[in-house]
């Protein structure tokens, strides 16, 4: 009898055991359910965020005259580890890996010919003066001294 209540006992003990295991099981399935949730969540946001960092990127470089830089960008957005050295390689810019834009660079290539034709013009504003003077404005402008 003893034996028979032993057993009894040891079977409730498990089963009660197996109960706790099985809804600790069902805890961590809804969990994961809603890890997973989230984890598409964030890979649709990160998608999103890749597409417009791509968008920009377009927009930031002058395609024309910074093609290594802008190439180089959008390969480490990638996943692409390109050569440090392609970095500028066919740039035509002396920016180098700083972003300019297309209106920028034509904007500095139109203020570039103003200030030689004001040059020639009685050699009134010689381009280094005229530029340097331009420099410290727009400097000053950005609240530096």
């Amino acid at each position: 009898m003893q034996s028979e209540s032993n057993n009894t006992s040891v079977l409730e003990a498990m089963t009660k055991r197996l109960e706790e295991q099985e809804e600790i099981i069902s805890q961590l399935e809804v969990q994961l359910q809603s890890m997973v949730g989230d984890l598409h969540k964030s890979n649709a946001k990160l998608a999103r965020t890749h597409d417009q960092v791509y968008r920009f990127l377009g927009g930031l470089f002058n395609q024309e005259k910074q093609k290594g830089t802008l190439n180089y960008s959008i390969n480490m957005i990638l996943g692409v580890t390109p050569a440090q050295d392609s970095l500028v390689e066919d740039d035509e810019t002396y920016w180098g890996s700083c972003p300019t834009t297309r209106q920028g660079d034509e904007n500095a290539r139109r203020i570039d010919e103003i200030e030689q034709k004001l040059s020639q013009i009685g050699k009134l504003f010689p381009p280094s003066k005229v530029t340097e003077e331009r420099i410290k404005s727009s400097f000053s402008l950005c609240g530096n001294e």
